[in-house]
């Protein structure tokens, strides 16, 4: 299965979690969006 949309908060940490995902969604022509926090995707 492949993801259809990969949503990142921009408020991780450590930023290291998440830094590589919108390189390997460029790879793999996968849509991604960046959202100002955490709390805006439930967590």
């Amino acid at each position: 299965n492949k993801a259809q949309l990969v949503v990142i908060a921009h408020d991780v940490d450590p930023i290291e979690l998440v830094v590589w995902l919108p390189a390997l969604c460029r790879k793999m022509e996968i849509p991604y969006c960046i959202v100002k926090g955490k709390a805006r995707l439930g967590a």
